[in-house]
């Protein structure tokens, strides 16, 4: 296979528009010079993918069938390494695009991040909260307000 950096690139448009092609772009820099501007091997689109939500669903359902303890999936330990995992393939790739844009800030992803994951977080620990004042012993539930506040 030929380095992206070594193919042999089309000849630019006279207007110095964009050229795709498999493996990246020539485009016209400031200043009218060509710069070779690699693709990402997954492809510079950002799309939803289908597959992947398949593969999280999936370890949804085993970390669910652990918890209730069925026999087919005993710990549901997997499901939670597999979730894991393809989380950090989106993510990586969010992170690579960003980068190749020349748009990634360490302080813009955590803040989407958080935006993105502290609304369930407070939702569930609200909902928890709610169930252990009427199903917790007042002794069980001095314990639980100490761990939800961690």
């Amino acid at each position: 296979m030929v380095s992206p950096i070594m193919a042999t690139l089309p000849s630019p448009d006279p207007g110095g528009q964009v050229h795709p092609f498999q493996d990246g772009h020539r485009q016209l820099a400031p200043g009218g010079r060509q710069c070779f501007k690699p693709a990402l091997p997954w492809g510079a689109a950002l799309q939803h993918r289908t597959d992947i939500d398949g593969l999280r669903g999936l370890a949804v359902l085993a970390v669910f069938a652990g918890h209730l303890g069925l026999p087919m999936a005993p710990g549901g330990f997997v499901g939670v390494d597999v979730f894991f995992v393809v989380s950090g393939y989106v993510i990586a790739g969010v992170v690579m695009r960003r980068q190749a844009a020349g748009q990634f800030s360490l302080i813009d992803f955590w803040e989407r991040r958080t935006r993105r994951l502290l609304p369930a977080v407070l939702a569930m620990i609200a909902g928890a909260t709610a169930l252990a004042c009427f199903h917790m012993f007042p002794d069980e539930l001095v314990k639980y307000a100490g761990s939800s506040l961690a």
